[in-house]
């Protein structure tokens, strides 16, 4: 669970605010993030009703249809209007979120995993090979996982005679593969390596760019946009988190699988799988679609993703791919 603490200094109150955040992260075992608002603009962006502003997973429990802008902020609480909400009102908000998110993504791993089917060892080793030969930027063959792999390439081929989601070029080889392409979709999200700058392809949805680092073992610079305004969106995630999302606010629009992926996963999962800067643009776009659509938090999108792999890949996750022991 991410917590973020938004304040600008003219208004103190948010010193109060920040000590009782601190009292509940420390009893609940949470980290808080603290941002500095120092212009309108900012503000907007952020999702700023005034000082201090508490995000949760992005998300502001205590809106009340308070305007964004650099004003001193009133919470409602027991005692009367206050300029921070109580210990006991920041428990229970922090709690209840804890409660909802065990209880959806429990049920959302579940389809996911039937969706996705099972691999056993030698295919998620092949799976994991695809994924890291795409990522360096050319088409992946048959024989080019067979070497790195270790397995036989008549095994290779007969794996991949059975997965759906695989793309090729003209000469058969890999192109496309489970979430990762060489070449952009639409919508297009952009996969650069963050610590060496080069890229490393492009995700099929806005979870894929989630849970890709995990199978690749990298951290990514991304690269999106809403799926109904346009607006840029950029993010940074790694095996184990994602951080500088902007604008912070930032959602995924996401759907619980109903029946295992086949070859049309590109339309009838990852087109509904999108990003949107704001809860009011997913619900603009969502309450178009003709399906059963939900929006989750980058943070929670996240964490279904890294229960989802690791459930699928188990210990494969863990060596170097080159290691044909793995």
């Amino acid at each position: 669970m991410w917590i973020e603490l938004l304040y600008f200094d003219d208004c103190p109150s948010w010193a109060t605010a920040d000590e009782r955040l601190e009292q509940v992260a420390g009893t609940l075992g949470l980290r808080i993030e603290r941002r500095l608002i120092t212009t309108p603009e900012e503000a907007e962006e952020a999702g700023f009703r005034g000082s201090p502003t508490i995000l949760i997973d992005g998300d502001d429990p205590f809106a009340a249809g308070e305007p964004f802008g650099l004003a001193c902020r009133i919470y409602q609480t027991p005692d009367g209007p206050a300029g921070s909400p109580t210990v006991e009102q920041l428990t229970a908000v922090i709690e209840d979120r804890q409660e909802r998110l065990e209880g959806s993504a429990d049920a959302l791993v579940d389809a996911l995993r039937v969706a996705g089917g099972r691999l056993d060892a030698d295919q998620r080793r092949t799976a994991l090979a695809t994924y890291r030969l795409l990522a360096e930027g050319g088409p992946v063959t048959h024989r080019a996982i067979a070497e790195v792999t270790g397995l036989a390439e008549d095994t290779i081929v007969g794996h991949f005679t059975d997965w759906p989601g695989v793309f090729r070029d003209a000469n058969g080889a890999i192109v496309g593969f489970w979430g990762l392409a060489l070449g952009p979709l639409d919508p297009r999200y952009a996969l650069v390596d963050h610590d060496t700058g080069e890229p490393v392809g492009y995700a099929w949805c806005a979870w894929d760019t989630l849970f890709l680092p995990a199978l690749l073992g990298r951290t990514l610079d991304i690269t999106a946009a809403d799926g109904h305004s346009g607006q840029p969106i950029t993010l940074t995630a790694g095996p184990d988190g994602v951080r500088d999302v902007t604008p912070a606010a930032t959602l995924v629009s996401f759907l619980a699988p109903l029946e295992p992926w086949g070859p049309d996963i590109l339309t009838t999962f990852c087109h509904e799988v999108l990003f949107f800067t704001d809860v009011t643009a997913a619900d603009a776009w969502m309450d178009d679609r003709d399906r059963e659509l939900f929006a989750l938090s980058v943070q929670e999108a996240f964490d279904v993703g890294r229960r989802w792999t690791s459930e699928r890949y188990g210990d494969a996750l863990l060596p170097s791919f080159a290691n044909p022991d793995v």
